[in-house]
């Protein structure tokens, strides 16, 4: 699904409802990296800005390091609304020192 349709959708769906964090329609179009998050509670897209891809990165990574449970998958991830892809996931180990 390209950029403007997500927007649409997500407009749509939710109209005048409000969730936590939810961006402006301004700061959708106006961010350079936007995520768009499937709920599986009733499967509409929650909308996520970010000032870079690094950002995502980042927050899904604590999430799997975190255990962090959420009640979302990513369905679509743009950046500068063109459309990207996962295409790895690296892992390191350090030696822990502290046990």
């Amino acid at each position: 699904m390209k950029f403007f349709q997500m927007i649409q959708d997500h407009e749509r769906s939710w109209g005048e409802t409000e969730y936590t964090g939810r961006p402006t329609l301004e700061k959708l179009l106006e961010s350079a990296v936007v995520v768009f998050w499937r709920t599986t509670k009733d499967q509409r897209y929650i909308a996520v800005c970010h000032n870079d891809i690094d950002d995502v990165g980042k927050q899904m990574a604590r999430q799997i390091l975190l255990s962090d449970k959420t009640d979302r998958t990513v369905a679509k991830i743009f950046n500068h609304q063109k459309p990207m892809r996962i295409s790895s996931v690296s892992v390191e180990f350090a030696e822990d020192t502290e046990s």
